[in-house]
C-alpha cells in the first residue's frame, strides 16, 4: 500500500480507472434488470450479454491503434468525454417506454461506450511504469487489479440498491457524471502525461492494416504448429467461454423463474458477480500457493465438474447451490490463470513471444461471444433447459480431454 499513499500520481491514475469500472459495472446490472423485465426477456438478456462480450473481440486492434496514436492524453480526454455523451444519450432513451428496439439501441451505445473505454485504457497502460519506480511496479500493478475487483463487487451491490430507489435514467445519468469526474482527474494529469510521451513514447500514427493482419495470421499458424499450445490455449478459451455463458443463462433463469430470486433480480445477480471475484481473487492470492504443486492438466478435470455441476444445479434451479458452486469455480480459475501465463512462458520461444501473444489473445477472446450467441440462440429456438443440457455435454466433452492428458507436466 505505500506505493499507492506516497505516489499521488498513482493515486489520480488508479482513481480515473476505478471511476470507469464502477460506471460500468453498476450500469450492467441496470441494463440486466431492465431487460429481464421486457416481456421477451431471454432475447433482452441475450441482447446485453452479446453487447457485452463483444469489445473483448476488438482488443488487438484497439491496442494495436492506442500504440500507435498521439497525443495520448488529448485523445483520453475527448475519449471519456464521449462515453459520457453516450451514457446521457442512453439515459433520455431508457425513460421510453421499455421495448426490444430500445434495448438494442441502448446495447449498441453501451457496446461503443465499452470500445472507446478500451481505448482510452490501452492509451494510458504506457504511463504505469513510467509514473511508477520498476521496484514498486509489481506492488502497484498488484494493487491497482485488487482495488479494481473490489470496486467491481461493490458497484453490482450498490447498482443493485439503486435501482430499487432510483429510475434506469437516472442510474445513466449518474454514470454520464462519473465519467466527467474522470476528465477532471486527467486534466490534472495532462502535462505529466504531455511530457512523459514526449520523452519515453514513440510518436507516429501511419498503422499499416495489412501488416497488422498478416502478423496476426503469421501468429495464429504459430500457434497451431505448436501442438501444446494450441492444445492448451483452445482447452482455456473453452472454459472461458462457457464460464462467461453460464451468467447470461442463469440471469434467464432468474427472469423465467422469479421463485429462485433472492431479495430481487439486481441483488441476486451481483451476488452471483461478488462470488466470481471473490474465489478469484482468494484463487489468485491464497489458492496459487496451496496448489502450487497441482498443473494446469490436473486443475482442468476439477474445473469442468464444477461446471457440469454448476450447469445441473441450475437446471434443478437451486440458487444457494448455484452460487456456492460458482465461488470454489472462481477460485479455481484464479489459480490457474497465473499457472497458464506462466506455462505460457515456458512453451513459446522468447523471441516469438510478441507476435503469438497477439494470436493468443484472438482465440481467447472469440469463443465467449460465439459461445453466448450460440446458446442464446439455443434458448429463443428452444428452451432454456435445452441450452443448459448442450452446454453440459460441451463441459463432459471438457472433461474428457483434460482427463486424458492430466499427466502432462504443465
Amino acid at each position: 500500500m505505500n506505493v499507492f499513499f506516497k505516489n499521488k500520481d498513482f493515486q489520480k491514475l488508479v482513481l480515473n480507472s476505478l471511476l470507469s469500472t464502477m460506471g460500468d459495472s453498476l450500469y450492467y446490472i441496470a441494463l440486466m434488470t431492465y431487460a429481464s423485465q421486457l416481456p421477451k426477456a431471454n432475447l433482452g438478456i441475450s441482447i446485453v450479454s452479446f453487447s457485452e462480450s463483444l469489445p473483448t473481440m476488438f482488443g488487438l486492434f484497439i491496442g494495436s491503434y492506442a500504440d500507435a496514436s498521439r497525443n495520448r492524453s488529448q485523445k483520453m480526454i475527448g475519449s471519456t468525454l464521449l462515453r459520457s455523451l453516450l451514457y446521457f444519450i442512453v439515459g433520455i432513451l431508457i425513460g421510453f417506454d421499455a421495448s426490444l428496439m430500445i434495448l438494442t439501441v441502448i446495447a449498441i451505445l453501451n457496446f461503443l461506450s465499452d470500445v472507446i473505454g478500451n481505448y482510452s485504457e490501452a492509451l494510458g497502460s504506457p504511463f504505469l511504469p513510467l509514473i511508477v519506480p520498476k521496484n514498486e511496479l509489481e506492488e502497484a500493478q498488484g494493487l491497482r487489479g485488487s482495488i479494481a475487483q473490489t470496486v467491481r463487487i461493490a458497484a453490482n451491490f450498490l447498482g443493485s440498491a439503486l435501482i430499487g430507489i432510483l429510475s434506469f435514467r437516472l442510474l445513466a445519468w449518474i454514470n454520464s457524471a462519473a465519467f466527467l469526474l474522470t476528465i477532471l482527474i486527467l486534466l490534472s494529469l495532462r502535462s505529466l502525461f504531455r511530457s512523459l510521451e514526449e520523452k519515453h513514447l514513440q510518436r507516429t500514427e501511419k498503422i499499416s492494416m495489412s501488416l497488422f493482419f498478416r502478423q496476426i495470421k503469421t501468429a495464429i499458424m504459430n500457434i497451431i504448429q505448436n501442438r501444446p499450445l494450441f492444445k492448451l490455449l483452445m482447452i482455456f478459451a473453452i472454459v472461458n467461454a462457457i464460464f462467461m455463458t453460464i451468467t447470461p443463462l442463469f440471469s434467464m433463469l432468474l427472469a423465467q423463474y422469479p421463485d429462485m430470486v433472492i431479495k430481487n433480480f439486481p441483488f441476486t445477480l451481483a451476488l452471483l458477480q461478488g462470488m466470481v471475484a471473490i474465489g478469484s481473487i482468494v484463487g489468485g492470492v491464497i489458492g496459487v500457493n496451496v496448489l502450487k504443486n497441482y498443473t494446469l492438466y490436473q486443475l482442468n478435470p476439477f474445473i469442468s465438474i464444477l461446471a457440469v455441476l454448476l450447469l445441473s444445479f441450475m437446471y434443478l434451479q437451486e440458487t444457494w447451490l448455484i452460487l456456492t458452486t460458482f465461488l470454489f469455480l472462481g477460485f479455481l480459475i484464479g489459480v490457474a490463470n497465473p499457472k497458464l501465463n506462466a506455462a505460457i512462458l515456458t512453451i513459446i520461444p522468447l523471441n516469438q513471444l510478441g507476435t503469438i501473444s497477439g494470436g493468443m489473445s484472438m482465440i481467447l477472446m472469440s469463443l465467449p461471444p460465439l459461445f453466448i450467441l450460440i446458446f442464446s440462440g439455443i434458448v429463443t429456438a428452444f428452451s432454456i433447459q435445452t441450452a443448459l443440457i448442450c452446454l453440459g455435454m460441451v463441459s463432459l466433452g471438457l472433461l474428457g480431454i483434460t482427463y486424458h492428458s492430466r499427466h502432462t507436466t504443465y
